[in-house]
């Protein structure tokens, strides 16, 4: 049987979250493989996206900035979620200056994206922007959701402790 574009995502999700990498890359790369004319733009994204990932993942952060790079490329409904991925990637990698544009830029596409806003406060914590940051939880304060209280306390709390120490360990 052949296996469609979106049978291929299913199973390498799947593997991806049994720990099984190799296995996930090689499947998202089928995908990615295969003619744009029977692939579907979006699972292209997400497998841009999840392929960055696991690469985020191994440290390869170079890698992983191009698979969302070329996530971006394509029509996808969350792109605020790759633009979070990117920002943690660049974190990661030390480009502060970049991270901070990809968190901005996640939140100002989905202004409720809790995610987005504790990757920009934290973003800023590690650019060790405190009072930016202080004034970024405000901002998050009143766009959070319901769901992501717990996020913004996060984010408070790294903030406060920032803000009290110099400490920018997360």
């Amino acid at each position: 049987m052949i296996k469609t574009p979106r049978d291929l995502f299913t199973e390498a999700f799947r593997s991806e979250q049994n720990q099984d990498f190799d296995h996930a890359m090689s499947l998202y790369d089928q995908i990615l493989a295969m003619d744009p004319r029977i692939s579907d733009a979006t699972i292209n994204s997400y497998a841009w996206t999840n392929k960055g990932n696991i690469l985020n993942k191994r440290g390869d952060y170079p890698g992983a900035l191009r698979c969302y790079m070329r996530a971006l490329e394509l029509p996808n409904p969350e792109p605020e979620l790759i633009l979070n991925n990117k920002g943690l990637a660049e974190l990661a990698s030390g480009d502060h200056h970049s991270a901070l544009s990809s968190f901005r830029m996640a939140v100002q596409r989905n202004p409720k994206y809790g995610w987005g806003w504790l990757g920009l406060i934290e973003a800023l914590i590690a650019a060790r922007r405190g009072e930016e940051a202080r004034q970024e939880c405000g901002k998050f304060m009143l766009a959070c959701t319901a769901e992501d209280k717990e996020l913004y306390f996060k984010a408070k709390r790294l903030v406060d402790q920032f803000l009290a120490t110099g400490s920018t360990s997360f």
